[in-house]
């Protein structure tokens, strides 16, 4: 999944045109390892447009690289992203805030988190999670090979730090009708 890019407007996103391309540019490099694999990358608010035309062309030459390009992510009558977690095997987010890594984690699907630009967050502290884009291949072969019982481990371990199984609707309604 990609993210909203800071352009020469007054509105302050956290990522760059730069990582974006650093970001797709490796997303293209590992389809070019892992020719069985496939990949979808989801754009959302236009962002594919600020591709370098370079790294753009290349993505779209890869036969298992599936872009799904949107300007307005809502409008989209097929390819939603909750259309496309269900048939994911992993999620690989340029944005360490997305909700959709907990969609995810959730489904008891592993997730890398890419994170080149602001200082560590807690998902640093699990193995292959948030990761540099230099390490993302590293990742990759770390989930795709690790067997269930390790995942179900992982999920269990940082359920107990982020209550990843409760919820958070429920819970609420269930606070409220006690007041």
């Amino acid at each position: 999944t990609t993210t909203q890019i800071y352009q020469n407007d007054k509105t302050y996103y956290p990522f760059s045109i730069n990582d974006l391309n650093s970001f797709i540019g490796e997303i293209n490099t590992l389809a070019k390892k892992h020719e069985n694999k496939l990949f979808i990358i989801k754009y959302k608010k236009g962002e594919y447009k600020l591709l370098h035309s370079k790294i753009f062309n290349e993505s779209s030459k890869l036969k298992n690289v599936y872009p799904v390009l949107s300007d307005i992510p809502l409008e989209l009558i097929y390819n939603q992203f909750e259309d496309l977690i269900n048939k994911a095997d992993l999620l690989i987010s340029l944005c360490f805030w997305s909700t959709t890594i907990w969609q995810m984690l959730n489904r008891k699907k592993p997730v890398i988190v890419c994170n080149n630009q602001a200082p560590s967050s807690f998902l640093n502290s699990y193995d292959n999670l948030e990761v540099k884009y230099s390490d993302i291949e590293r990742s990759l072969d770390y989930w795709l090979n690790m067997s269930d019982e390790d995942l179900n481990n992982f999920i269990a371990k940082i359920d107990g730090m982020t209550n990843l199984s409760l919820n958070g609707t429920e819970l609420l309604f269930n606070d409220l009708n006690n007041l």
